[in-house]
């Protein structure tokens, strides 16, 4: 979900009824870190996160000298807030990780990264019909298959 309310994403944990149930909220929580910290990984290297994500990975030369000292990368870390309000919620039972900005004052900023509408596409979240790039679902699979094989 997109909004300029939250923007959020579900990502569900395949499989996570072969997990033993006095593991899963463990599990949805390391996957919860994984993901954020996925996400803050391909942010910092300007790069979408987002198969398919369109992502403006260069800044203007007036905002880069006015902003960030002509730094052009564009990190979406003009001061920390917005990125730093990026965090996961989990239901262990559904094995459901919601990750995604949920604070409003972050959440609009976030918006119009995501969207592309008062500011370049840079696209961290994935929109509804959209999933995260094949190297993050890959980490996923493997935190997984630890605690199946546990």
């Amino acid at each position: 979900m997109i909004t300029k309310e939250e923007t959020s994403f579900i990502f569900e944990i395949p499989n996570i009824d072969q997990v033993p149930s006095n593991l899963r909220s463990d599990l949805v929580n390391e996957v919860g870190d994984y993901l954020v910290q996925s996400i803050l990984d391909y942010v910092g290297e300007a790069k979408s996160p987002v198969a398919g994500g369109k992502y403006k990975s260069t800044l203007s030369d007036l905002y880069a000298k006015s902003q960030k000292n002509g730094d052009k990368l564009a990190n979406l870390d003009l001061n920390g807030d917005m990125l730093n309000a990026l965090t996961f919620k989990t239901n262990a039972a559904t094995g459901k990780v919601t990750v995604g900005i949920f604070d409003d004052d972050q959440a609009i900023k976030s918006y119009n990264h995501n969207k592309g509408d008062t500011l370049p596409k840079r696209q961290f979240i994935p929109d509804e019909d959209q999933l995260l790039k094949a190297e993050i679902i890959r980490g996923v699979k493997r935190i997984l298959q630890d605690y199946l094989e546990d």
